[in-house]
This record gives C-alpha cells, structure tokens and sequence, in this order.
C-alpha cells in the first residue's frame, strides 16, 4: 500500500506571470533528469527558491513512483521548477497537465485526494505546449523500407538515426542483429522501441526521438534474458539518454503493436541459437 502525502489546505495558491529573474541550474532532485537544465524562481505559485519548490513538489513522489502517467513529472516540474526562458518562467503546457491528470487523478481520487486546486489545467493554455522533441539534424524523410519494422503503423522516417546510420539498409543489418530476443518476446515493447531509435517516425521533417518510458519497459523485459547469455543492455540503447516529450505520441503509435506482440510473448520458441549476433 502507497501513502500519499498531500498539504493542499487552504485556498490554491495564485497562478501570476512571475517577474524576470536570473536563470539558475535546477538542483531540485526530482527535477535534475527533466529535458532543460536551468529554472527561474519565484514560479507561478510563488516559491521564491528551489528548496522552497522542491519540499513542495516532493509530496508527488509517491504517485511518480507507481507510474500512473509518463507526463506527471514534466508537468509537476514545468510548474514548481520552471524552464528559465530569457530569465522567465515558461508557462505551463496545458495538454501535458491534462495528460497527467488523466492518468493520475483517478489513483489519487481513490486515496481520497482531488486533483490540486493550484494545478487546474484549465487555469493553464496551450502556448507553451511544444512538439515531442525531434532529432535536430540535417537529414531527410523518406518511405520506410526495413522488413525489420515494415510492421509498424507508420510509413515515413527519418535518416540519419540518432545512432548514425545513414541508410535503410545499414539499419536493418544493425537491427537483425536484434532478432532473436524479438522473436522469442521478452517484451511487447521491444521491437517498437527498437524501430523508434533506429528508424525513427518523421514529424515534419525531422525524427521523433524515442521515448525513456518505452525504452524502459523495453529493458525491464528483456535485459534478465540478456544477462542469462552474458550480455549487457548496449550502451547506447541506456534509457537515460531519451525523454518523456515524445512518449504520448508514440503511445498511440504503438497501441495496436502492444497488443499484437502480447500475443507472440506467450510462446516459447526455441533458444538453440548463437548469441554472438549481439555487438556491445
């Protein structure tokens, strides 16, 4: 059982564009993995300092910790330790609180805690909301080809990779190498999180970078597997080097592969293989 610890008493505290002030590195724990690395203080419920902010954010922990939604940190963040743009805070996103909520507020609802009255998203707009974050790169869109993600519910990606392949071709030799973990299913996220980092989605002419949330549930499932054989999830696979800003976007993406690949990771297929295939 969770304990949640929330100190929402009183009236909300108001929602008011905070002065210019100097931009500072984020020291606020919950917050030092978010996509930006300086904040600006006081925010939009008035803490005048990140040790201020952070006590106050902390009381989150709990549901971040079971998951309920992939956007509830970066929201949580975006308003308690702020992007610094041109010594502003950035305004909240909107959408990404709604997608918080959605995810969150029914948890919290059978804690018996509402969803804070200082985090109405209809207190917040959409101006600030930015697009998952691309690979900024020069490069081009073209047909996907790769038999290895032909399966995949999109038609278009984006070259070169974030890896530096340059060509379909050159990726889809780097992703077979892949195929016997695939093929026996140690995860139903696998394959997608592969496609996504090695032939990526083109979103208007750039590439949609993978999601740390896919990339995690990818690894949980397959990395025990690999450790049996001696093998290490590869370096430049780590999960730590992606963000959430893409993750809704490819959840959707990969909705009906989920439930496709559920199916494959129920049978047991054969495990007389070499596992040389694997470069680390």
């Amino acid at each position: 059982m969770f304990s949640f610890i929330f100190c929402f008493q009183g009236p909300p505290a108001p929602v008011t564009q905070a002065p210019s002030g100097t931009c500072q590195p984020i020291t606020v724990p919950l917050c030092e993995d978010v996509s930006y690395t300086n904040t600006v203080l006081p925010n939009i419920l008035g803490h005048k300092s990140q040790e201020e902010a952070g006590l106050v954010v902390h009381q989150f922990f709990p549901l971040i910790k079971v998951e309920c939604s992939p956007q509830l940190k970066p929201f949580l963040c975006s308003v308690y330790i702020p992007k610094c743009v041109s010594g502003r805070p950035q305004p909240p996103c909107r959408t990404l609180c709604e997608q918080a909520r959605s995810g969150c507020g029914r948890l919290m609802s059978k804690f018996g805690f509402p969803w804070p009255e200082a985090l109405k998203c209809e207190s917040f707009t959409t101006e600030s909301c930015e697009e998952p974050l691309l690979i900024n790169v020069p490069g081009t869109c073209q047909t996907k080809t790769a038999p290895f993600c032909r399966d995949l519910p999109y038609t278009e990606v984006f070259l070169p990779n974030g890896l530096g392949h340059k060509t379909q071709e050159e990726t889809n030799l780097a992703l077979n190498e892949f195929l016997p973990l695939v093929e026996i299913g140690c995860s139903a996220h696998f394959k997608p999180f592969l496609c996504s980092v090695h032939l990526p989605k083109c979103v208007s002419g750039k590439g949609l970078t993978p999601c740390r949330t896919l990339c995690e549930q990818a690894q949980s499932g397959c990395e025990p597997l690999m450790n049996k054989f001696g093998i290490r999830w590869p370096e430049n696979l780590k999960c730590e080097a992606f963000t959430t800003d893409s993750c809704e976007e490819v959840r959707l993406l990969n909705l009906n592969v989920f439930f496709t690949y559920c199916v494959f990771s129920s049978m047991f297929l054969s495990f007389g293989r070499e596992f040389s295939w694997f470069k680390i």
